[in-house]
């Protein structure tokens, strides 16, 4: 479980002012969702959030399905374009010299 210190909180509570999400901050607060370490006010914000937000909704399903397929003892096969395509995604989105 993270622990949040008081610059993340401040951080926090300023992305739920008033009570709305963004599908970034969605994305940012997706694993403390899943772990239950989020406040109570963040949660319903973001619970809201998925509510109102199909792609948000299914980004989360595909997220935990794809976090039971790796916890599971069962073999993938990937492409070898499946691949490259992913590489050629992290490289262009988290490369330092991008």
């Amino acid at each position: 479980m993270r622990i949040l210190n008081k610059k993340m909180l401040a951080r926090i509570q300023r992305l739920v002012a008033g009570n709305r999400l963004s599908c970034e901050s969605v994305n940012r607060f997706l694993i403390d969702y899943l772990e239950g370490s989020l406040d109570e006010r963040t949660r319903a914000s973001f619970e809201t959030h998925l509510h109102d937000c199909p792609n948000c909704e299914r980004f989360l399903d595909q997220y935990r399905h794809t976090v039971s397929i790796v916890q599971s003892d069962t073999e993938i096969e990937i492409s070898d374009d499946v691949v490259r395509r992913t590489a050629a995604f992290l490289k262009h989105h988290f490369d330092d010299d991008a």
